[in-house]
């Protein structure tokens, strides 16, 4: 079953994601961008907010439910059953 809002909610996640990665990697080289920093504590913040939300809304993300593991049941890319075709 599609969920809309629980896909549009993901989007979101991603994109915030996205942002804190790009901010993290200027201020690695301008540490003392204040406007840089300001931005990052806003977008951080937002996903706290984000993270929140969508875990009262379906719980979890999967890779922290029970059995959210089970791809490491299968073949490897590199066994040979894993390229059967």
């Amino acid at each position: 079953m599609f969920d809309g809002n629980k896909n549009k909610l993901t989007k979101k996640i991603a994109k915030v994601q996205f942002v804190l990665h790009d901010l993290s990697l200027y201020l690695d080289t301008h540490p003392r961008d204040a406007q840089a920093m300001r931005h990052y504590e806003f977008y951080h913040n937002k996903l706290s907010e984000l993270n929140l939300e969508y875990e009262r809304l379906y719980g979890a993300p999967k890779a922290f439910r029970e059995g959210a593991w089970t791809w490491v049941d299968g073949p490897w890319p590199w066994e040979r059953e894993a390229n059967a075709d």
